[in-house]
């Protein structure tokens, strides 16, 4: 089973070095990474040139956004999963390995435990997926159980991925949660309760940037109000409850 990491990366050279590493140190050899620059104006190509191989391969673009990056990460990547790894975090050196045990029978999409941490990695701050059910009651899905977080790190099919619309350019933020709910329109999630990614908290990054303007806020409601639609226009009744109704 051959993954694909898929990395998007606006200015980030002072972290997507440990990105790459992350990956190279992995126990799981069968995997290249899809950086997508998505019209970085810092040294990336720089940094991310001394990588390149026929694993590593790095694209640049212009700026279109996290998910227009990512959408055209997918389009280059020859793998059978699909896993994201943000240009600024990294992954624990068994991540992979993890993860491709996990995909058996219906399951389409596999995500894990991660860590949250200060810029430098100091500090230390909290498990956000720790216990978190991989299995829900009819209706109880990512759009409509409330205490559902499908995060880092997250991997998904190359088929169920076809089965959905996937990332959509248009959309500027809360791009995580819209695939997943598209996923899980087509496909079996499953959790696995393990610490396989850290995520760096950036006062500076896009994603701090669109909470504090209420950016998220507004495309947060707005992936929702879409699932909702695509749902109801499917007869998915399965996959809502009087929550969302």
């Amino acid at each position: 089973m051959k993954i694909s990491i898929l990395m998007a990366s606006y200015n980030c050279e002072s972290y997507i070095n440990e990105a790459i590493q992350s990956i190279l140190n992995q126990t799981y050899d069968d995997w290249e990474i899809m950086i997508v620059d998505d019209g970085s104006e810092d040294n990336t190509d720089n940094v991310v040139s001394k990588y390149l191989n026929n694993k590593v391969r790095y694209y640049k673009q212009k700026h279109g956004g996290y998910a227009s990056a990512l959408k055209s990460a997918i389009n280059l990547a020859t793998g059978d999963v699909y896993g994201v790894l943000d240009s600024d975090d990294r992954l624990q050196t068994n991540a992979l390995e993890v993860i491709a045990g996990e995909f058996v029978g219906s399951v389409g999409c596999v995500y894990s435990t991660y860590k949250l941490y200060s810029e430098n990695w100091a500090d230390e701050f909290f498990r956000p997926n720790d216990e978190m059910p991989c299995k829900f009651n009819k209706g109880k899905n990512s759009l409509t159980h409330s205490l559902h977080n499908v995060a880092h790190f997250k991997a998904f099919t190359k088929s169920a991925y076809d089965k959905c619309s996937g990332f959509d350019p248009d959309i500027k933020a809360s791009v995580d949660k819209d695939i997943i709910y598209k996923l899980e329109e087509h496909t079996d999630l499953k959790f696995v309760n393990k610490h396989l990614y850290d995520q760096r908290i950036r006062n500076d990054s896009m994603t701090m940037t669109n909470i504090r303007n209420g950016v998220s806020k507004y495309w947060t409601i707005k992936v929702r109000s879409n699932a909702i639609r695509r749902r109801v226009e499917n007869n998915r009744f399965d996959l809502l409850d009087n929550s969302v109704l």
